[in-house]
């Protein structure tokens, strides 16, 4: 599953990349919320 977000302050896309195959799946892999760091920022 690639999950993408944008970033608050530049607007820019992130790809959140993970093997999770389902939401449920990608909150036992992260946890219910994470952390996304801007390359651009």
């Amino acid at each position: 599953m690639t999950l993408y977000t944008y970033c608050k302050s530049c607007k820019s896309q992130i790809i959140i990349k993970s093997s999770a195959e389902s939401r449920a799946e990608l909150e036992r892999e992260k946890g219910n919320e994470f952390n996304v760091n801007c390359q651009n920022w």
